[in-house]
């Protein structure tokens, strides 16, 4: 899944080099004089998206939410989904169905996990979108600056949520073996 966060931060590098490449063509003319009026509310969206980002991670993956998903019933039909039809693979069905209890409960809700992770990313990149937007219209790469850091912050904070959501999963199960 990191290779789409990978993806993500190159997608970043490519709108502020659109970004600088528009601004250097002659036919852009002059940058307007003065601050670009819609700095102010692409800057609001921008803070805004960035704490919907953060906040969908903490309301969506508490240890409750969690605990309840790994509780519910185990769909393993869309861990064996084949991505390319995207039917049910029979054998690999087969193969998660012998394994533990709690193996099929992790792999089931990690299936489900990739939807909320996408999200966290797709959330991170428009950012950077929002500051392309004004760069455009301010002729001016320097301003989409601040949006292309804080979007590669916050895809990096979303790579690296697999792996905390796994231990947190994994934390979850022991608790739920020793409390029966």
């Amino acid at each position: 899944m990191r290779i789409i966060a990978v993806a993500m931060i190159v997608s970043v590098g490519m709108y502020v080099a659109i970004a600088w490449f528009l601004s250097i063509q002659p036919e852009a003319g002059p940058p307007p004089v003065g601050p670009p009026p819609l700095r102010l509310p692409l800057a609001v969206a921008g803070i805004v998206v960035s704490l919907a980002a953060v906040g969908y991670r903490f309301a969506l993956f508490t240890d409750e939410r969690i605990e309840s998903r790994l509780r519910g019933p185990i769909d393993l039909t869309r861990a064996a989904l084949d991505p390319k039809t995207l039917k049910t693979d029979p054998a690999l069905l087969e193969s998660l169905q012998t394994m533990s209890e709690a193996e099929q409960r992790t792999i089931s809700f990690l299936a489900w996990y990739v939807t909320p992770y996408i999200l966290q990313l797709a959330l991170g990149e428009s950012v950077v979108l929002l500051g392309l937007v004004l760069a455009m219209v301010s002729k001016n790469p320097f301003e989409m600056l601040p949006f292309a850091v804080i979007s590669v912050f916050l895809i990096i904070r979303a790579a690296m949520h697999p792996g905390l959501v796994l231990n947190q999963v994994k934390s979850i199960l022991n608790r739920m073996r020793l409390r029966g």
